[in-house]
């Protein structure tokens, strides 16, 4: 269904939902390797998300 859609902001929302989920069923390495060819953007609020997240785990790590 996504290799269809020609609408490019569509299919990086495809794309990033995909991430999403595939990273939820410990997939996300080979769904990140498939995806590669599809020029994805990075969202700026899930890299701040990211960024969050990694300052979470360093916190807790201190602990």
């Amino acid at each position: 269904m996504a290799e269809t859609e020609s609408n490019d902001r569509r299919r990086e929302q495809y794309a990033s939902l995909a991430r999403v989920f595939a990273d939820l069923a410990g997939r996300g390495t080979t769904w990140r390797n498939q995806l590669e060819d599809w020029n994805m953007k990075r969202s700026e609020s899930v890299m701040e998300w990211q960024a969050e997240a990694e300052a979470k785990a360093k916190a807790d790590a201190v602990l």
